[in-house]
Protein backbone atom coordinates (compact mmCIF):
# COMPACT_ATOMS: atom_id res chain seq x y z
CA UNK A 1 0.00 0.00 0.00
CA UNK A 2 1.21 3.49 -0.80
CA UNK A 3 2.62 5.64 1.92
CA UNK A 4 2.68 9.41 2.22
CA UNK A 5 5.08 12.18 1.24
CA UNK A 6 8.49 11.92 2.89
CA UNK A 7 8.31 14.03 6.02
CA UNK A 8 10.71 15.14 8.75
CA UNK A 9 9.41 15.55 12.30
CA UNK A 10 11.48 17.26 15.00
CA UNK A 11 10.34 17.05 18.59
CA UNK A 12 11.90 18.44 21.76
CA UNK A 13 9.94 16.81 24.59
CA UNK A 14 11.67 19.05 27.15
CA UNK A 15 11.15 22.32 25.26
CA UNK A 16 8.61 23.81 27.74
CA UNK A 17 11.28 23.43 30.46
CA UNK A 18 14.30 24.55 28.42
CA UNK A 19 12.47 27.64 27.12
CA UNK A 20 12.43 29.09 30.66
CA UNK A 21 16.13 29.90 30.31
CA UNK A 22 17.51 28.00 33.32
CA UNK A 23 20.70 25.91 33.09
CA UNK A 24 20.06 22.20 32.43
CA UNK A 25 21.32 21.12 35.87
CA UNK A 26 18.70 23.29 37.60
CA UNK A 27 15.71 21.11 38.66
CA UNK A 28 12.82 22.61 36.65
CA UNK A 29 9.40 21.24 35.76
CA UNK A 30 6.49 22.60 33.74
CA UNK A 31 2.96 21.59 34.69
CA UNK A 32 -0.50 21.56 33.16
CA UNK A 33 -3.41 20.80 35.50
CA UNK A 34 -1.02 19.71 38.28
CA UNK A 35 0.66 17.13 36.02
CA UNK A 36 4.27 17.46 34.87
CA UNK A 37 4.54 17.77 31.08
CA UNK A 38 8.27 18.58 30.81
CA UNK A 39 11.31 18.38 33.10
CA UNK A 40 14.93 19.48 32.89
CA UNK A 41 17.89 17.05 33.04
CA UNK A 42 18.54 18.33 36.56
CA UNK A 43 15.03 17.33 37.63
CA UNK A 44 15.39 13.92 35.98
CA UNK A 45 18.57 13.34 37.98
CA UNK A 46 16.49 13.70 41.17
CA UNK A 47 13.97 11.09 40.02
CA UNK A 48 11.34 13.53 38.75
CA UNK A 49 9.49 12.26 35.66
CA UNK A 50 6.93 13.54 33.18
CA UNK A 51 3.38 12.57 34.12
CA UNK A 52 3.86 12.80 37.88
CA UNK A 53 1.68 14.92 40.13
CA UNK A 54 3.06 18.17 41.51
CA UNK A 55 3.16 16.91 45.10
CA UNK A 56 4.85 13.65 44.13
CA UNK A 57 7.56 15.59 42.27
CA UNK A 58 8.12 17.95 45.20
CA UNK A 59 8.57 15.02 47.57
CA UNK A 60 11.28 13.64 45.30
CA UNK A 61 12.95 17.05 44.84
CA UNK A 62 11.98 19.79 47.35
CA UNK A 63 14.10 22.33 45.43
CA UNK A 64 12.16 21.74 42.21
CA UNK A 65 11.18 24.95 40.39
CA UNK A 66 7.65 24.53 39.02
CA UNK A 67 6.16 26.77 36.34
CA UNK A 68 2.81 26.78 34.54
CA UNK A 69 3.06 26.16 30.82
CA UNK A 70 3.11 29.34 28.72
CA UNK A 71 3.06 28.70 24.93
CA UNK A 72 3.99 32.34 24.22
CA UNK A 73 7.24 31.97 26.19
CA UNK A 74 7.96 28.67 24.45
CA UNK A 75 7.32 30.15 21.00
CA UNK A 76 9.52 33.18 21.70
CA UNK A 77 12.42 30.85 22.54
CA UNK A 78 11.60 28.61 19.58
CA UNK A 79 12.02 31.39 17.02
CA UNK A 80 15.77 30.69 16.92
CA UNK A 81 15.03 27.13 15.77
CA UNK A 82 12.61 28.37 13.12
CA UNK A 83 15.26 30.77 11.81
CA UNK A 84 17.70 27.87 11.38
CA UNK A 85 15.09 25.80 9.54
CA UNK A 86 14.38 28.72 7.19
CA UNK A 87 17.71 27.90 5.49
CA UNK A 88 16.40 24.41 4.66
CA UNK A 89 12.84 25.05 3.51
CA UNK A 90 10.67 28.14 2.90
CA UNK A 91 8.15 27.04 5.51
CA UNK A 92 7.54 24.59 8.32
CA UNK A 93 4.43 23.20 9.92
CA UNK A 94 4.21 24.14 13.59
CA UNK A 95 2.24 21.76 15.78
CA UNK A 96 3.48 23.25 19.06
CA UNK A 97 6.63 25.07 20.12
CA UNK A 98 9.10 22.19 20.20
CA UNK A 99 7.15 20.05 17.71
CA UNK A 100 7.45 20.81 13.98
CA UNK A 101 7.34 19.11 10.59
CA UNK A 102 8.81 19.88 7.19
CA UNK A 103 8.86 18.13 3.83
CA UNK A 104 11.97 16.03 3.29
CA UNK A 105 12.12 15.82 -0.49
CA UNK A 106 13.32 19.35 -1.36
CA UNK A 107 15.90 19.80 1.44
CA UNK A 108 17.30 16.26 0.98
CA UNK A 109 17.89 16.90 -2.72
CA UNK A 110 19.55 20.22 -1.93
CA UNK A 111 21.94 18.78 0.66
CA UNK A 112 22.76 15.41 -0.92
CA UNK A 113 20.28 12.94 0.51
CA UNK A 114 18.40 12.37 3.77
CA UNK A 115 21.39 11.17 5.78
CA UNK A 116 23.52 14.17 4.80
CA UNK A 117 20.57 16.47 5.50
CA UNK A 118 20.07 15.04 9.00
CA UNK A 119 23.77 15.33 9.87
CA UNK A 120 23.85 18.96 8.80
CA UNK A 121 20.53 19.73 10.49
CA UNK A 122 21.57 18.08 13.76
CA UNK A 123 24.78 20.09 13.84
CA UNK A 124 23.00 23.41 13.23
CA UNK A 125 20.43 22.68 15.93
CA UNK A 126 23.11 21.73 18.48
CA UNK A 127 24.87 25.05 17.88
CA UNK A 128 21.89 27.13 19.02
CA UNK A 129 21.00 25.16 22.15
CA UNK A 130 22.88 25.30 25.47
CA UNK A 131 25.03 22.28 26.24
CA UNK A 132 23.46 19.75 28.58
CA UNK A 133 19.98 19.74 27.03
CA UNK A 134 19.08 16.59 25.06
CA UNK A 135 19.02 16.62 21.28
CA UNK A 136 15.59 16.58 19.63
CA UNK A 137 13.94 13.46 18.38
CA UNK A 138 14.22 13.45 14.59
CA UNK A 139 12.13 11.10 12.50
CA UNK A 140 11.94 10.71 8.73
CA UNK A 141 9.20 8.55 7.21
CA UNK A 142 6.34 8.47 4.73
CA UNK A 143 3.70 10.88 6.04
CA UNK A 144 3.04 13.04 9.07
CA UNK A 145 2.03 10.46 11.62
CA UNK A 146 4.67 7.90 10.74
CA UNK A 147 7.45 10.48 10.92
CA UNK A 148 6.11 11.52 14.33
CA UNK A 149 6.28 7.89 15.47
CA UNK A 150 9.83 7.72 14.15
CA UNK A 151 10.68 10.87 16.13
CA UNK A 152 9.47 9.16 19.32
CA UNK A 153 11.67 6.17 18.53
CA UNK A 154 14.52 8.60 17.93
CA UNK A 155 14.17 10.01 21.45
CA UNK A 156 14.54 6.52 22.90
CA UNK A 157 17.41 5.56 20.59
CA UNK A 158 19.31 8.84 20.98
CA UNK A 159 19.81 9.26 17.23
CA UNK A 160 17.70 10.18 14.17
CA UNK A 161 15.29 7.47 13.03
CA UNK A 162 14.94 7.06 9.27
CA UNK A 163 12.22 4.75 7.97
CA UNK A 164 13.00 3.71 4.37
CA UNK A 165 10.31 4.45 1.76
CA UNK A 166 7.57 1.84 1.56
CA UNK A 167 8.91 0.12 4.71
CA UNK A 168 6.60 1.82 7.19
CA UNK A 169 4.36 -1.16 7.91
CA UNK A 170 7.15 -3.37 9.25
CA UNK A 171 8.72 -0.57 11.30
CA UNK A 172 5.55 0.37 13.21
CA UNK A 173 4.05 -3.08 13.83
CA UNK A 174 5.68 -3.51 17.24
CA UNK A 175 4.94 0.01 18.48
CA UNK A 176 2.27 0.47 21.16
CA UNK A 177 -1.10 1.80 20.01
CA UNK A 178 -0.85 4.44 22.76
CA UNK A 179 1.78 6.23 20.68
CA UNK A 180 -0.98 7.32 18.28
CA UNK A 181 -2.47 9.33 21.14
CA UNK A 182 1.00 10.58 22.13
CA UNK A 183 1.46 12.17 18.70
CA UNK A 184 -2.09 13.57 18.69
CA UNK A 185 -3.53 11.40 15.91
CA UNK A 186 -6.27 9.60 17.85
CA UNK A 187 -8.18 10.35 21.08
CA UNK A 188 -6.97 8.75 24.30
CA UNK A 189 -10.48 7.27 24.73
CA UNK A 190 -9.94 5.11 21.63
CA UNK A 191 -6.54 3.98 22.91
CA UNK A 192 -8.10 2.98 26.24
CA UNK A 193 -10.83 1.03 24.45
CA UNK A 194 -8.34 -0.79 22.24
CA UNK A 195 -6.27 -1.67 25.29
CA UNK A 196 -9.32 -3.15 27.05
CA UNK A 197 -10.00 -5.21 23.93
CA UNK A 198 -6.45 -6.57 23.95
CA UNK A 199 -5.30 -4.58 20.90
CA UNK A 200 -2.10 -3.09 22.27
CA UNK A 201 0.30 -3.03 19.29
CA UNK A 202 -0.12 -1.32 15.96
CA UNK A 203 0.46 -4.69 14.31
CA UNK A 204 -2.57 -6.09 16.17
CA UNK A 205 -4.70 -3.20 14.90
CA UNK A 206 -3.39 -3.55 11.35
CA UNK A 207 -4.52 -7.20 11.20
CA UNK A 208 -8.18 -6.32 11.78
CA UNK A 209 -10.55 -6.23 8.82
CA UNK A 210 -11.49 -2.75 7.61
CA UNK A 211 -15.29 -3.33 7.76
CA UNK A 212 -14.99 -4.51 11.37
CA UNK A 213 -12.92 -1.48 12.35
CA UNK A 214 -15.33 0.99 10.71
CA UNK A 215 -18.44 -0.61 12.20
CA UNK A 216 -16.97 -0.71 15.72
CA UNK A 217 -14.82 2.44 15.94
CA UNK A 218 -16.08 4.73 13.16
CA UNK A 219 -13.96 7.20 11.13
CA UNK A 220 -11.39 7.76 13.87
CA UNK A 221 -10.84 4.01 14.08
CA UNK A 222 -10.38 3.82 10.32
CA UNK A 223 -7.77 6.58 10.53
CA UNK A 224 -5.89 4.67 13.25
CA UNK A 225 -6.13 1.47 11.18
CA UNK A 226 -4.64 3.19 8.14
CA UNK A 227 -1.72 4.52 10.21
CA UNK A 228 -1.13 1.04 11.66
CA UNK A 229 -0.82 -0.19 8.07
CA UNK A 230 1.74 2.48 7.26
CA UNK A 231 -0.64 4.60 5.17
CA UNK A 232 -0.58 8.37 5.67
CA UNK A 233 -1.09 10.27 2.44
CA UNK A 234 -1.48 13.75 3.93
CA UNK A 235 1.31 16.02 2.64
CA UNK A 236 3.01 18.57 4.86
CA UNK A 237 1.42 21.78 3.69
CA UNK A 238 3.80 24.74 3.58
CA UNK A 239 2.59 26.46 0.38
CA UNK A 240 -0.31 28.89 0.18
CA UNK A 241 -2.84 27.65 -2.37
CA UNK A 242 -4.92 30.04 -4.45
CA UNK A 243 -8.09 28.21 -3.53
CA UNK A 244 -7.43 28.53 0.21
CA UNK A 245 -9.96 30.42 2.30
CA UNK A 246 -8.54 33.58 3.85
CA UNK A 247 -9.71 36.53 5.92
CA UNK A 248 -7.85 39.72 6.66
CA UNK A 249 -7.92 42.47 9.26
CA UNK A 250 -6.31 45.73 8.09
CA UNK A 251 -6.45 48.89 10.19
CA UNK A 252 -5.39 52.49 9.58
CA UNK A 253 -4.38 53.17 13.17
CA UNK A 254 -1.62 50.78 14.35
CA UNK A 255 -2.51 48.56 17.32
CA UNK A 256 0.19 48.57 20.00
CA UNK A 257 -1.30 46.21 22.61
CA UNK A 258 -1.13 42.44 22.11
CA UNK A 259 -4.50 41.92 23.77
CA UNK A 260 -6.08 44.46 21.42
CA UNK A 261 -4.68 42.61 18.38
CA UNK A 262 -6.13 39.33 19.64
CA UNK A 263 -9.51 40.93 20.36
CA UNK A 264 -9.64 42.54 16.91
CA UNK A 265 -8.74 39.25 15.20
CA UNK A 266 -11.43 37.26 17.01
CA UNK A 267 -14.24 38.14 14.60
CA UNK A 268 -12.04 37.24 11.60
CA UNK A 269 -11.19 33.85 13.11
CA UNK A 270 -14.84 33.09 13.72
CA UNK A 271 -15.67 34.10 10.15
CA UNK A 272 -12.91 31.91 8.70
CA UNK A 273 -13.85 28.81 10.68
CA UNK A 274 -17.52 29.48 9.92
CA UNK A 275 -16.80 29.54 6.18
CA UNK A 276 -14.94 26.24 6.42
CA UNK A 277 -17.67 24.63 8.54
CA UNK A 278 -20.43 25.79 6.16
CA UNK A 279 -19.02 23.45 3.52
CA UNK A 280 -18.94 20.47 5.90
CA UNK A 281 -15.19 20.64 6.51
CA UNK A 282 -12.79 21.40 9.34
CA UNK A 283 -9.57 23.40 9.15
CA UNK A 284 -6.49 21.44 10.22
CA UNK A 285 -3.79 23.92 9.12
CA UNK A 286 -3.97 27.70 9.39
CA UNK A 287 -1.34 30.23 8.37
CA UNK A 288 -1.19 33.33 10.56
CA UNK A 289 0.53 36.42 9.16
CA UNK A 290 0.95 39.54 11.29
CA UNK A 291 2.53 42.74 9.94
CA UNK A 292 3.42 46.06 11.56
CA UNK A 293 3.43 49.60 10.26
CA UNK A 294 7.20 49.28 9.63
CA UNK A 295 6.71 46.16 7.45
CA UNK A 296 7.93 43.78 10.18
CA UNK A 297 6.35 40.38 9.74
CA UNK A 298 5.57 37.27 11.79
CA UNK A 299 4.35 34.23 9.89
CA UNK A 300 3.65 30.67 11.04
CA UNK A 301 1.64 27.73 9.74
CA UNK A 302 -0.09 25.92 12.63
CA UNK A 303 -1.37 22.35 12.37
CA UNK A 304 -3.84 20.44 14.52
CA UNK A 305 -5.05 17.00 13.46
CA UNK A 306 -8.41 17.17 15.26
CA UNK A 307 -9.18 20.52 13.63
CA UNK A 308 -8.86 24.16 14.64
CA UNK A 309 -11.86 25.88 16.15
CA UNK A 310 -12.15 29.66 16.24
CA UNK A 311 -10.96 29.62 19.86
CA UNK A 312 -7.92 27.51 18.90
CA UNK A 313 -7.03 29.94 16.10
CA UNK A 314 -7.31 32.89 18.48
CA UNK A 315 -5.05 31.09 20.99
CA UNK A 316 -2.39 30.76 18.31
CA UNK A 317 -2.74 34.40 17.30
CA UNK A 318 -2.16 35.34 20.94
CA UNK A 319 0.87 33.04 21.29
CA UNK A 320 2.37 34.43 18.10
CA UNK A 321 1.82 38.09 19.02
CA UNK A 322 3.06 37.69 22.59
CA UNK A 323 6.10 35.69 21.48
CA UNK A 324 6.91 38.36 18.90
CA UNK A 325 6.76 41.17 21.44
CA UNK A 326 9.02 39.24 23.83
CA UNK A 327 11.91 39.23 21.34
CA UNK A 328 14.05 42.35 21.81
CA UNK A 329 14.00 44.57 18.74
CA UNK A 330 11.73 42.26 16.76
CA UNK A 331 8.86 44.74 16.61
CA UNK A 332 9.22 48.53 16.56
CA UNK A 333 5.71 49.70 15.65
CA UNK A 334 2.06 48.79 15.95
CA UNK A 335 0.25 46.00 14.11
CA UNK A 336 -1.68 47.03 10.99
CA UNK A 337 -2.48 43.66 9.39
CA UNK A 338 -3.55 40.18 10.50
CA UNK A 339 -4.23 37.60 7.80
CA UNK A 340 -5.63 34.13 8.52
CA UNK A 341 -5.55 31.49 5.80
CA UNK A 342 -7.09 28.01 6.04
CA UNK A 343 -4.33 26.19 4.19
CA UNK A 344 -5.55 22.66 4.69
CA UNK A 345 -9.05 21.38 5.34
CA UNK A 346 -10.60 17.95 5.48
CA UNK A 347 -14.10 16.54 5.58
CA UNK A 348 -15.76 16.81 8.96
CA UNK A 349 -16.18 13.17 9.97
CA UNK A 350 -18.30 14.05 12.97
CA UNK A 351 -15.82 12.77 15.55
CA UNK A 352 -16.08 15.68 18.00
CA UNK A 353 -15.72 13.93 21.34
CA UNK A 354 -17.35 16.82 23.22
CA UNK A 355 -20.78 15.81 21.88
CA UNK A 356 -20.51 12.44 23.61
CA UNK A 357 -19.20 13.32 27.02
CA UNK A 358 -15.51 13.92 26.24
CA UNK A 359 -13.52 17.07 26.81
CA UNK A 360 -14.90 20.22 25.20
CA UNK A 361 -13.56 23.69 24.52
CA UNK A 362 -15.41 24.93 27.60
CA UNK A 363 -13.57 22.35 29.70
CA UNK A 364 -10.25 23.62 28.33
CA UNK A 365 -11.25 27.26 28.93
CA UNK A 366 -12.24 26.45 32.52
CA UNK A 367 -8.94 24.62 33.03
CA UNK A 368 -6.98 27.65 31.80
CA UNK A 369 -8.99 29.92 34.11
CA UNK A 370 -8.34 27.72 37.15
CA UNK A 371 -4.60 27.47 36.48
CA UNK A 372 -4.42 31.22 35.93
CA UNK A 373 -6.16 31.88 39.25
CA UNK A 374 -3.76 29.49 40.98
CA UNK A 375 -0.79 31.39 39.61
CA UNK A 376 -2.25 34.68 40.86
CA UNK A 377 -3.64 33.59 44.23
CA UNK A 378 -1.22 30.83 45.15
CA UNK A 379 -1.55 27.14 45.95
CA UNK A 380 -4.52 26.25 48.11
CA UNK A 381 -6.36 29.51 47.41
CA UNK A 382 -8.46 28.02 44.58
CA UNK A 383 -10.91 25.19 45.20
CA UNK A 384 -12.68 22.86 42.77
CA UNK A 385 -15.50 20.34 43.28
CA UNK A 386 -14.48 16.69 43.39
CA UNK A 387 -16.86 13.74 43.13
CA UNK A 388 -17.24 11.93 46.42
CA UNK A 389 -20.53 10.09 46.06
CA UNK A 390 -23.81 10.23 47.93
CA UNK A 391 -27.57 10.04 47.58
CA UNK A 392 -28.36 13.73 47.87
CA UNK A 393 -26.91 16.47 45.61
CA UNK A 394 -25.21 18.27 48.48
CA UNK A 395 -23.26 15.10 49.38
CA UNK A 396 -22.07 14.15 45.90
CA UNK A 397 -19.20 16.63 45.71
CA UNK A 398 -16.79 18.24 48.13
CA UNK A 399 -14.54 21.25 47.68
CA UNK A 400 -10.78 20.65 47.68
CA UNK A 401 -7.72 22.71 46.78
CA UNK A 402 -7.15 22.78 43.02
CA UNK A 403 -3.46 22.01 43.58
CA UNK A 404 -4.31 18.65 45.18
CA UNK A 405 -6.14 17.02 42.26
CA UNK A 406 -5.49 16.10 38.65
CA UNK A 407 -7.68 18.58 36.79
CA UNK A 408 -7.49 16.50 33.60
CA UNK A 409 -9.03 13.49 35.36
CA UNK A 410 -12.61 14.31 34.39
CA UNK A 411 -14.00 11.08 35.82
CA UNK A 412 -12.69 12.11 39.23
CA UNK A 413 -13.28 15.85 39.16
CA UNK A 414 -16.50 16.19 37.20
CA UNK A 415 -18.59 13.09 37.68
CA UNK A 416 -18.86 9.68 39.29
CA UNK A 417 -20.04 6.48 37.69
CA UNK A 418 -20.60 4.35 40.81
CA UNK A 419 -24.28 3.52 41.48
CA UNK A 420 -25.89 4.94 44.60
CA UNK A 421 -29.14 3.14 45.49
CA UNK A 422 -31.74 5.67 46.55
CA UNK A 423 -30.20 8.57 44.63
CA UNK A 424 -32.29 10.67 42.28
CA UNK A 425 -32.08 9.94 38.54
CA UNK A 426 -30.15 12.06 36.04
CA UNK A 427 -29.87 14.85 35.13
CA UNK A 428 -28.40 16.33 38.28
CA UNK A 429 -29.66 19.74 39.44
CA UNK A 430 -27.49 22.71 38.51
CA UNK A 431 -27.92 24.66 41.76
CA UNK A 432 -27.49 22.92 45.11
CA UNK A 433 -28.53 24.92 48.16
CA UNK A 434 -26.06 24.64 51.01
CA UNK A 435 -28.90 25.49 53.41
CA UNK A 436 -32.22 23.99 52.16
CA UNK A 437 -35.11 26.46 51.86
CA UNK A 438 -38.14 25.54 54.01
CA UNK A 439 -41.41 25.36 52.03
CA UNK A 440 -44.86 23.78 52.22
CA UNK A 441 -46.22 21.28 49.70
CA UNK A 442 -50.04 21.20 49.73
CA UNK A 443 -52.78 19.11 48.13
CA UNK A 444 -56.03 20.28 46.51
CA UNK A 445 -57.69 21.09 49.86
CA UNK A 446 -54.64 22.88 51.27
CA UNK A 447 -53.47 20.02 53.47
CA UNK A 448 -49.75 19.12 53.68
CA UNK A 449 -48.65 16.31 51.38
CA UNK A 450 -46.81 13.53 53.21
CA UNK A 451 -44.96 10.36 52.20
CA UNK A 452 -46.06 7.13 53.83
CA UNK A 453 -43.84 4.38 55.17
CA UNK A 454 -44.56 2.44 51.98
CA UNK A 455 -43.01 5.23 49.92
CA UNK A 456 -46.28 6.64 48.57
CA UNK A 457 -47.55 10.24 48.60
CA UNK A 458 -50.65 10.87 50.69
CA UNK A 459 -52.16 13.08 47.97
CA UNK A 460 -51.29 14.70 44.65
CA UNK A 461 -49.15 17.81 45.26
CA UNK A 462 -50.74 20.90 43.67
CA UNK A 463 -49.24 23.91 45.44
CA UNK A 464 -45.82 24.90 46.75
CA UNK A 465 -45.77 27.70 49.33
CA UNK A 466 -42.51 29.60 49.81
CA UNK A 467 -43.08 32.14 52.57
CA UNK A 468 -45.85 34.43 51.37
CA UNK A 469 -45.67 33.24 47.76
CA UNK A 470 -47.73 30.32 46.40
CA UNK A 471 -47.06 28.61 43.06
CA UNK A 472 -48.97 25.84 41.36
CA UNK A 473 -47.30 22.49 40.73
CA UNK A 474 -47.73 21.64 37.04
CA UNK A 475 -45.81 18.34 37.08
CA UNK A 476 -44.07 16.11 39.58
CA UNK A 477 -42.14 12.82 39.85
CA UNK A 478 -41.22 10.51 42.70
CA UNK A 479 -41.08 10.00 45.56
CA UNK A 480 -37.63 8.57 46.24
CA UNK A 481 -37.62 7.43 49.87
CA UNK A 482 -34.36 7.34 51.76
CA UNK A 483 -33.55 5.55 55.01
CA UNK A 484 -29.88 6.03 55.95
CA UNK A 485 -27.97 4.59 58.93
CA UNK A 486 -31.10 2.99 60.37
CA UNK A 487 -28.95 1.27 63.01
CA UNK A 488 -27.59 4.56 64.36
CA UNK A 489 -29.21 7.33 66.47
CA UNK A 490 -27.94 9.76 63.81
CA UNK A 491 -29.81 7.93 61.06
CA UNK A 492 -32.43 9.74 59.03
CA UNK A 493 -35.55 9.03 57.02
CA UNK A 494 -36.60 11.32 54.20
CA UNK A 495 -38.20 11.33 50.78
CA UNK A 496 -37.68 13.51 47.71
CA UNK A 497 -39.84 14.73 44.85
CA UNK A 498 -39.06 16.52 41.60
CA UNK A 499 -41.59 19.29 40.98
CA UNK A 500 -42.13 21.67 38.06
CA UNK A 501 -43.94 24.90 38.93
CA UNK A 502 -46.23 27.01 36.79
CA UNK A 503 -43.49 29.62 36.29
CA UNK A 504 -41.32 27.01 34.51
CA UNK A 505 -38.83 26.42 37.34
CA UNK A 506 -38.00 22.90 38.50
CA UNK A 507 -36.85 21.92 41.98
CA UNK A 508 -35.86 18.94 44.05
CA UNK A 509 -37.87 19.02 47.28
CA UNK A 510 -37.39 16.76 50.29
CA UNK A 511 -39.46 16.01 53.37
CA UNK A 512 -37.97 15.06 56.72
CA UNK A 513 -39.84 15.02 60.03
CA UNK A 514 -42.91 16.42 58.22
CA UNK A 515 -41.01 19.48 56.96
CA UNK A 516 -40.59 20.10 53.21
CA UNK A 517 -37.58 22.00 51.85
CA UNK A 518 -36.03 22.83 48.47
CA UNK A 519 -32.69 21.01 48.29
CA UNK A 520 -31.73 21.93 44.74
CA UNK A 521 -32.92 23.69 41.59
CA UNK A 522 -32.68 22.50 38.00
CA UNK A 523 -31.23 24.87 35.38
Amino acid sequence: MAGGVRTITLRWSDWPASSLGHPPDRPVAVIVANRLVAVSPGASAHGVAVGERRRTALRACPDLLIAERDPAVELAAFESVLEVLAAYTPGVELVDPGHIRLPARGPSRLFGGEQALLERLSGDLRSIRPAGWPAPGIGVADGRALSALAALRSVLAGQPEVVPPEASTNRVADLPVSWLAEIGEVPIDLVSLLDRLGIRRLGDLAELAVPDVVSRFGPVGLHAHRLANGVDERPVNTVVHEAALAVEMAVDEPIHEASAVVFAARERAERLIGQVASSGRVCVAVRIIIETEHSERSEHCWYREEGLSAAAVIDRVRWQVEAWTRRPGAITSGVVLVRLTAEQVRADDGSQEGLWGGRSERDDAALRAVTRLMSLAGDGAVEVPVWEGGRSPVERYRWVGADTVDLLDTARVHRGDAPWPGSIPAPAPSIVHEHPLDVELLDEVGEPVMVTGRGEVSAIPLTLVDGSRSRAVSAWAGPWPLHERWWSPTGRRSARLQVVLDDGTAHLVAVQRRQWSIEATYG
